[in-house]
């Protein structure tokens, strides 16, 4: 392989990895404030779409630049007689989580929306 074919394999290469790590363009502010507290999981996944993490990562509920919506502390839901499920719709840099209890909307966070 010459020279100027491996810089063109590097460039598609970067190209597809940059490409892979888009968020959904429904993963939006307007779109978190849409998400309230009692809605049904279908309706969650008809606004911001079917393919998420249902493990996210418990980094996420700490940090700073987030927005909580009827939470107190959500990794104190994880634990009770209800289970309650954190799904996450986005990258960690840029994310919806969602709380479900019987696949209702329990409470919200968000990171990185603007």
């Amino acid at each position: 392989m010459n020279r100027r074919s491996a810089l063109i394999a590097m460039a598609m290469c970067c190209f597809a990895i940059s490409a892979c790590q888009k968020v959904d363009p429904r993963v939006n502010k307007t779109n978190f404030e849409k998400i309230q507290v009692g809605m049904s999981r279908s309706e969650v996944e008809q606004l911001l779409g079917d393919k998420f993490n249902d493990s996210p990562d418990g980094d996420l509920f700490g940090g700073a630049g987030g927005a909580a919506v009827g939470l107190a502390d959500p990794m104190a839901l994880s634990s009770g007689g209800t289970k309650h499920t954190w799904c996450q719709w986005g990258s960690e840099k840029k994310c919806i989580l969602v709380c479900f209890a019987h696949d209702k909307v329990t409470g919200t966070k968000s990171v990185g929306l603007k």
